[in-house]
């Protein structure tokens, strides 16, 4: 942010008032508002404007890992305050600063200025900038841009969802280790029971062995019904998701009926599953979650989630890279579900862990019409 505010406090107040000052010559407009007026309108604006602007550039730079900038953007998404009242907050914040300084300076021409910027500005955003957070966040993005406005704050401090369209409360207690009763299953491979949950890590990959592309983006690996299918069968016999940040916050635009009101039946049934699974989120800068039956966890235990292995009498699945490699370096992960996807995207963010060396043996596998495979391996333990 070093190099940014300058930019955002000095040099481009100081260019609207240079051009207003012209305008004003030009035009022959006299100063205006009258005195007191301009310090009682401008101080405030300038002082939140500033207060904003800065605010969300924080944001961006210490949560979202990039600038504002397109050149350097964003690696992560950034939904917590103040986006969580607004998806422009920065740009709110540079309007209301340059009004207040051309309020300030009792100039017409540097408003008019300003206000022509703005427009300029906010266009942009709709065009370019909003279309390549879609492409690269997918529906964590359109989710986010759907239950948030434009520009102007969203007011309802506690953001309650409507009531009874939430499951009820995660049985997950505060410490986050479940008491469940234990529930066996019969191996069909060994005819033993067990009543240990496995976990399971279960990703898109593709063929060359990325989650996502260069840019972030995974366009590539939406699934078709059939394929959609095949997740919500394996999503419905998990008991317990454990995410990242990152994959959380693209999951959980499964827990918004707004958009699925017309789409087809399998993407319903996932929703509806997705929201009858408990999830724990591992993650040290999220603010906090908005969805059922959901604990956060500031850090990724592997003594704990052994624990809740052993505690669950159904599968546990991990999702995002950085915790499931964890999980892989523990020794933690039992099996991983991977559908391939005919794709090379030639770099990008790693589905499997860099420098773990593991053996493991084929139960499962499938060939969709699409073209994607799916294989299922076990982990051979030693």
């Amino acid at each position: 942010m070093s190099f940014l505010a300058p930019v955002f406090l000095l040099a481009l107040p100081a260019l609207f008032v240079a051009l207003g000052a012209a305008v004003d010559q030009r035009m022959q407009w006299t100063p205006a508002p009258t005195p007191p007026a301009h310090l009682i309108v401008g101080v405030p604006l300038t002082l939140a404007g500033i207060a904003l602007g800065l605010w969300s550039n924080h944001q961006l730079f210490s949560v979202g890992r990039g600038t504002p900038l397109p050149l350097m953007p964003t690696q992560d998404l950034v939904v917590g305050l103040p986006y969580a009242r607004m998806r422009n907050p920065m740009a709110l914040g540079a309007v209301s600063l340059y009004l207040g300084v051309a309020t300030l300076f009792r100039s017409p021409g540097a408003m008019v200025v300003v206000l022509l910027g703005a427009a300029a500005l906010l266009t942009y955003i709709r065009v370019v900038e909003e279309r390549g957070l879609s492409a690269r966040f997918g529906p964590s993005y359109l989710a986010y841009r759907r239950q948030t406005p434009f520009l102007f704050p969203r007011l309802d401090i506690d953001h309650q969802p409507a009531e009874g369209r939430h499951r009820p409360a995660s049985p997950i207690p505060r410490s986050w280790l479940p008491v469940p009763a234990p529930r066996c299953r019969l191996e069909p491979s060994t005819g033993r029971r067990t009543c240990v949950g496995r976990l399971i890590y279960a990703a898109n990959m593709s063929l060359d062995g990325f989650l996502e592309d260069q840019a972030g983006a995974f366009d590539w690996s939406v699934p078709d019904e059939e394929v959609h299918a095949f997740w919500n069968e394996y999503e419905r016999g998990i008991g317990t998701s454990l995410y990242g940040r990152r994959m959380y916050e693209t999951m959980r635009v499964w827990d918004s009926d707004d958009w699925l009101v017309d789409e087809p039946a399998v993407l319903r049934e996932f929703a509806s599953i997705w929201r009858d699974t408990d999830k724990v989120v591992f993650s040290s800068t999220l603010g906090d979650v908005s969805t059922a039956r959901t604990t956060l966890q500031r850090t990724f235990e592997p003594e704990a989630v052994r624990q809740l292995k052993e505690a669950s009498g159904s599968d546990l699945s991990i999702g995002g890279p950085g915790i499931a490699a964890e999980a892989f370096r523990h020794g933690l992960v039992d099996e991983c579900v991977l559908l391939l996807h005919p794709v090379l995207v030639g770099g990008g963010k790693p589905a499997l862990p860099r420098g773990v060396r593991l053996d493991l043996e084929l139960l499962d596998q499938r060939r969709f019409a699409n073209g994607v495979i799916h294989v299922r391996h076990a982990v051979r333990t030693p």
